[in-house]
C-alpha cells in the first residue's frame, strides 16, 4: 500500500511551473512588443521556444528528465535567452536603416556584435558552473538546474547568429518585394 502518494504534489508543482514559464513568456513578449515593436518583439520572442526546445531535445540525450528542477532552470533564464536575440537584432536593424536588406548587411551586423554576445552569455554559463560541480547528494540534485539553464543559453547563441539572420534575411526580402 502507498502511505504518502506524493505524485499529486509534484504533478501540481510541474502544472504551475509550466504556467510560470508560459506566462512568463508572455511578459517577455509584451515588453519585447512595447519596446521594440511588433516584428522586432516576434523575431525575438522565437528565441524563447526554440532554446527551450533544444534544451529538451539535449536532455534527453543527457538523459535528464523534465521535471521540478529542470522546468525551474528554464524559469530562470526564460528572460535571458532573449537578451542576445535583442542585441543581435537590434544591431542588424541599425544597419539596415540604411535601406539595405542584402546579406552582407545582416552579416556585419552580426560580426559586430558577435564578440559582446558570445561574452555575456559565457559569463552567464560561468555564473551556473560552480552549481554543476557541487559534490554528494544535493549537488547531484542540485546540478539539473544549471545544467539545463546551460543548454538554453547555449540554444540562444545558435539562435541568435543562425535563426535569427535567417529570418531577418527572410523579411527583407518580403519587404523589397
Amino acid at each position: 500500500a502507498v502511505i504518502h502518494d506524493r505524485s499529486r504534489v509534484v504533478t501540481e508543482s510541474l502544472a504551475e511551473l509550466t504556467q510560470s514559464i508560459f506566462l512568463g513568456m508572455l511578459i517577455v513578449f509584451a515588453i519585447l512588443w512595447l519596446f521594440l515593436g511588433s516584428r522586432n518583439a516576434f523575431y525575438a520572442a522565437i528565441g524563447i521556444p526554440f532554446s527551450f526546445f533544444a534544451a529538451f531535445i539535449a536532455m534527453d540525450l543527457l538523459g535528464l528528465s523534465i521535471n521540478i528542477l529542470t522546468l525551474f532552470g528554464l524559469v530562470l533564464v526564460c528572460g535571458m535567452v532573449v537578451v542576445d536575440a535583442i542585441v543581435v537584432l537590434e544591431n542588424i536593424d541599425r544597419k539596415r536603416g540604411s535601406g539595405s536588406t542584402s546579406l552582407n548587411t545582416i552579416l556585419e551586423g552580426l560580426q559586430e556584435v558577435a564578440p559582446a554576445v558570445v561574452a555575456a552569455t559565457g559569463t552567464t554559463v560561468a555564473v551556473f558552473m560552480p552549481l554543476m560541480l557541487m559534490s554528494g547528494g544535493m549537488g547531484m540534485y542540485i546540478s539539473q538546474i544549471p545544467q539545463v539553464a546551460i543548454l538554453a543559453l547555449v540554444a540562444s547563441l545558435v539562435e541568435c547568429f543562425i535563426v535569427l539572420p535567417i529570418h531577418m534575411y527572410g523579411s527583407g526580402a518580403e519587404e523589397k518585394k
